[in-house]
């Protein structure tokens, strides 16, 4: 029994050697699929966490650049109204010591010199109708300024040169009446005479 044992131990253990030997090969082509498939598993990983990375990373600067940029607007816009509003402190105080001088100096300000134009204005239109006033009452034809052209055409027949210039002379600067113009012009043409 003893060499049968013996037999059986060497079978076994040529047995266990010749698997070994047959199987390690497979083994290893199983163990180098493995290792590349775990490693290609790995690196598309890797791929995704770097691709994630990135996109993480750009939308953080975007969120950064957009952070500055409303700070530096806020900034500026800050100093544009400190700026607006020292600009017109400044032509305040330019202003209230230009009107000091002026007055220092006895010249008027625009606002007194449209004062002083409405007021010879008025004074031009009181005039002008003091002066047609007078002027109709010298006038050769009562109650002129209530006529009308033809019934003014109708009183020229009695006037003389003179009256004739006088009408023609208050009409052109009051009426402007080209029918009245035309025939007093006519009637004091040397071709009338």
């Amino acid at each position: 029994m003893t060499e049968n044992t013996l037999t059986n131990r060497v079978q076994n253990i040529v047995g266990d050697t010749t698997s070994t030997i047959v199987e390690s090969p497979r083994r290893l082509v199983d163990a180098s699929r493995g290792a590349l498939t775990t490693t290609r598993e790995e690196a598309d990983q890797l791929v995704a966490r770097g691709e994630n990375l990135f996109d993480k990373l750009a939308e953080r600067g975007a969120e950064i650049e957009t952070a500055q940029t409303n700070r530096i607007y806020r900034i500026w816009h800050g100093w544009e109204s400190r700026s607006r509003q020292q600009l017109q402190r400044v032509e305040h105080v330019a202003e209230e010591q230009m009107q000091f001088v002026l007055r220092t100096l006895n010249i008027p300000s625009m606002t007194d010199i449209k004062r002083l134009d409405k007021e010879l204005e008025r004074l031009n239109r009181k005039l002008d109708a003091q002066l047609k006033e007078k002027q109709l009452a010298a006038m050769p034809i009562a109650n002129y300024d209530d006529l009308t052209a033809k019934e003014i055409i109708a009183q020229l027949d009695g006037l003389d040169e003179a009256g004739l210039k006088s009408v023609e002379q208050f009409e052109s600067a009051h009426g402007q009446r080209k029918t009245v113009l035309r025939e007093i012009e006519h009637r004091l043409s040397p071709e009338v005479a």
